[in-house]
């Protein structure tokens, strides 16, 4: 599939102008250029090999029934976090990059995509396994993308809108350790910081994930502190998570909220 569609001058499969994206990311690129991605990414149709049950093909990990009632199969590979991820390929020369003597494919929109891993029990997707450039998305991030949203990036601030249900809790799985070590030391060398935890946080009908509850002296500035605290905490989270923060001064709601949820995990003496 594909070269006849060339002979006929239709234009070529896949979203190769992300691989450009992908080589910046693997540079170092900043959160604008993962949020660039992303973005294009959630607007990109995307090849899924799809090879038939023959004898000599590569083995199968999965089928996928199609809306118009096609049966497609789904490869998966050993991803780089350890899950089994499900393989996804940018442009042709991707396909022939990863499986020289060629695969039937079909094209789908991103959001299909990672709504099919998700049903058929991927932990990840592995985008372009060979090259020329490529990725994993983790599981942390299929939901999203398969919801149409963008990943939440490492670290950020929280702004709730008025109105909109939250909940702060104790978190179901244990916090890491290196997390509560960095994030109670940032918090005692900072002055501002009167006191801090580390919680579960759920905005209206989003997923739970972790979040660092700061309360600060009145009239500090969040902006002059939050950012170095966080980026700080953001470089000894595991690959795949975030954390969100919401600073709050004395009496706010936030704190109030915290001090029910949980013990603080600093305390200015």
């Amino acid at each position: 599939m594909g070269w006849l569609d060339k002979l006929r001058g239709k234009r070529s499969p896949g979203a190769q102008h992300l691989e450009p994206m992908m080589r910046a990311l693997a540079a170092g690129g900043d959160e604008a250029t993962r949020r660039e991605f992303y973005e294009a990414l959630l607007r990109a149709r995307l090849i899924v090999p799809s090879p038939g049950l023959a004898p000599g093909g590569p083995a199968v990990d999965a089928e996928h029934r199609l809306e118009h009632g096609a049966t497609i199969n789904i490869l998966g590979t050993e991803a780089p976090d350890g899950s089994r991820g499900m393989i996804v390929l940018t442009s042709e020369a991707a396909l022939l990059a990863w499986r020289p003597v060629g695969c039937p494919y079909v094209e789908l929109g991103a959001r299909d995509v990672f709504t099919m891993a998700l049903g058929s029990g991927f932990g990840s997707v592995v985008v372009n396994p060979c090259g020329p450039s490529g990725g994993l998305i983790p599981q942390g991030e299929l939901q999203a993308l398969a919801e149409g949203r963008l990943p939440k990036m490492p670290v950020q601030r929280v702004r709730i809108e008025k109105g909109t249900r939250m909940a702060l809790g104790m978190p179901v799985r244990p916090i890491p350790p290196a997390l509560l070590e960095t994030g109670r030391a940032q918090a005692e060398a900072r002055p501002e910081v009167r006191a801090a935890w580390v919680l579960q946080l759920a905005v209206g009908v989003e997923a739970p994930h972790l979040c660092v509850v700061l309360e600060h002296e009145a009239g500090a500035n969040p902006e002059e502190f939050v950012p170095p605290l966080m980026a700080a905490v953001q470089a000894v989270l595991p690959a795949g998570d975030c954390v969100d923060c919401i600073p709050s001064p004395p009496g706010g709601v936030e704190v109030a909220m915290a001090r029910e949820a949980a013990p603080a995990v600093f305390t200015r003496g």
